[in-house]
């Protein structure tokens, strides 16, 4: 009996800490440093959710991982789930608007197709300028 408890102490101990992550990866392949923001105002009225900025330098690439989980498996590449649109703002001067109309983010538009986002010189050629000088 005692041999039985030992042996459930150690597993239980031996998955605590562990747990299951999707790895997303952004891929910026424009000569332009980038800002990449999220919002959400699905399901709360008058309140506008905005995720974590997500900051990649010119031709550049960043990968990271999410906690898979009820919750967060609709998290996506941003850091609340139900996106509805996304600014990619490049060097401060163009900005590029996206609007997602799936209720998870994880295909909020072509640029982020399942786990990985690349931000191409189409996409900077499609985005407006914001300058005014």
């Amino acid at each position: 009996m005692r041999n039985i408890i030992i042996i459930i102490v150690i597993l239980l101990i031996s998955s605590c800490g562990k747990g299951s992550f999707t790895t997303y990866e952004l891929i910026n392949e424009t000569g332009y440093g980038l800002v990449i923001e999220g919002y959400s105002h699905r399901g709360v009225s008058d309140i506008i959710l905005a995720a974590e900025k997500m900051f990649l330098e010119e031709n550049s690439t960043i990968s990271f991982q999410r906690a898979k989980g009820e919750v967060t498996d609709e998290r996506g590449f941003f850091s609340i789930p139900a996106i509805d649109s996304v600014r990619i703002i490049f060097d401060y001067n163009k900005l590029l608007v996206l609007s997602c109309p799936r209720i998870t983010n994880r295909n909020c538009h072509s640029i982020f197709n399942y786990f990985v986002a690349k931000i191409t010189e189409e996409d900077y050629n499609n985005a407006v300028n914001i300058n005014t000088d």
